[in-house]
């Protein structure tokens, strides 16, 4: 039992540095997508943006609906935990 105990305690530590880089901060992505969108879209108001800002733009919506998705399941999962 000691044994299966260090190798889950191991495990632990393991799936929390993998959550970290695969997931990283959920609120500081969000953030950050938020910025950088909304820098396209003054960007935008002042010229016309290139199809490449177009369309890093339209992946930036993404990026920022996939991690308020995220965002929103892990308060619930949360909630339900309590």
């Amino acid at each position: 039992m000691y044994a299966l105990k260090e190798k889950l305690k191991e495990l632990k530590s393991i799936l929390r540095t993998w959550n970290k880089e695969k997931f990283g901060i959920i609120d500081t992505k969000i953030d950050s997508v938020s910025r950088t969108i909304h820098d396209l879209d003054l960007k935008g108001e002042a010229t016309d943006l290139t199809d490449d800002e177009v369309l890093n733009r339209s992946n930036l919506w993404a990026d920022l609906w996939q991690a308020r998705s995220s965002k929103h399941n892990l308060i619930f999962q949360k909630s339900r935990s309590r």
